[in-house]
């Protein structure tokens, strides 16, 4: 099996560096579909381990669920601990007793809210689907690009089969939407004859956000919405006034101003009070700090290093890291202020896929990742015995 995916990687790889190029869009997609199809046949004793994972498990009971879920968002991501005890609550309550709280995620690139969901939609026992739809390109009905009624269209479509369209028309059959880049609605923007086309989208989801319309033959009483934005406009808007945040910050994010709250300053870049008046709850997600980063990068579970190494050792290798050398990219992650995607990226200049591609045509074992690499030096290349230690350029 590992000698296979092996030749698939490689043989990707060199398409990848060498023919790409020549090549039709149609045609490469073409590729990476059976690229994906081969790199997903698993070993028969994993194929064996997933069977008997699809025997269904006891279904948790009320009481079970919340402990559950915190648990669940506890192995799959780092920090976050209040938006953890609201969504807790909110999932809880929605799947429990129906009550739909519409909750806003407001935090920076990077610092996990689209994560977040993914976690959510992971979770074995949620119960019903998660349908993620970014809202960067919304225009109100009528006007050029996406309007209002894609979101619905695309909640429908992730439906389609029958067993979830009877979910969604039956008593229980209820859905999460998620609505990702939500501050590009929440500004001001305004056509050429001088109406806002953002108030306008906002107003032309009110209905929805409330439950009580039926859009392309979706029932938006089954729909319990999570948004998701960076809001940067928010920090301009305090240096604007010449103030200190005012708010929820990563030291006592449980405090809010009530004279100047985040909800005010939403209003105030661009929401209309009825819509923001819909959002239930607000959450200022917390800035990451250098031990959610190592964590993020080194968790013995879902670190990004963690997962790189285990890609490599599937294939015969091993990737180690230096202690100074994860302090060193923790600083340069905290430098970038990406957070989280940021760790992803930096880590994959250091395990790049050509150096794999070294490791496995120059008949090394072990790939040292050290602190010269962030001045440009090669990674430590060991092939064991006497030649252990020796780098190749």
């Amino acid at each position: 099996y590992r000698e296979v995916l092996y030749a698939v990687r490689l043989l990707r790889y060199y398409y990848l560096l060498k023919e790409k190029k020549y090549h039709s869009h149609r045609i490469w997609n073409s590729m990476e579909n059976i690229y994906g199809k081969v790199s997903r046949i698993g070993p028969l004793k994993k194929r064996e381990k997933k069977e008997k994972a699809s025997i269904p498990k006891r279904e948790l009971t009320e009481e079970e669920f919340i402990p559950a879920l915190r648990s669940h968002m506890d192995k799959n991501m780092v920090g976050q601990d209040i938006l953890k005890k609201k969504l807790c609550i909110v999932l809880y309550q929605w799947k429990y007793h129906d009550v739909r709280t519409t909750l806003l995620m407001v935090g920076p690139s990077g610092s996990g809210k689209n994560h977040m969901i993914e976690t959510i939609r992971s979770f074995p026992e949620l119960g019903f689907p998660v349908v993620s739809y970014d809202c960067s390109a919304l225009t109100p009905n009528g006007f050029t690009g996406a309007d209002v009624r894609d979101i619905f269209k695309k909640v429908r479509q992730a439906c389609s089969n029958a067993s979830m369209m009877n979910r969604m028309s039956g008593a229980n059959g209820k859905c999460i939407v998620f609505l990702d880049e939500i501050d590009k609605i929440i500004n001001f923007n305004h056509d050429s004859r001088g109406e806002s086309v953002n108030a306008m989208v906002q107003q032309q989801l009110l209905s929805s956000l409330a439950g009580t319309e039926m859009v392309e033959g979706v029932d938006t009483s089954k729909l319990l919405f999570i948004l998701g934005g960076a809001f940067p406009r928010i920090d301009d808007l305090k240096k604007d006034k010449g103030r200190t945040p005012i708010g929820f910050n990563s030291e006592q994010e449980s405090v809010v101003d009530l004279k100047d709250s985040l909800r005010d300053q939403i209003v105030a870049i661009g929401g209309e009070v009825e819509f923001v008046g819909r959002i239930e709850d607000i959450v200022k997600m917390s800035k990451l700090t250098k031990d959610d980063l190592r964590s993020i990068l080194m968790d013995e579970n879902i670190g990004v290093f963690t997962k790189k190494r285990k890609l490599y050792q599937e294939s015969g290798l091993n990737l180690e890291i230096e202690e100074d050398t994860v302090e060193a990219i923790v600083d340069l992650i905290e430098q970038e202020d990406a957070g989280a995607r940021s760790a992803k990226n930096i880590l994959n200049q250091f395990a790049d896929s050509q150096y794999f591609y070294d490791m496995k045509v120059g008949g090394y074992h072990t790939m040292k990742i050290h602190k010269g690499m962030l001045n440009g030096e090669a990674p430590i290349f060991i092939r064991g015995g006497a030649d252990s230690g020796k780098s190749i350029k």
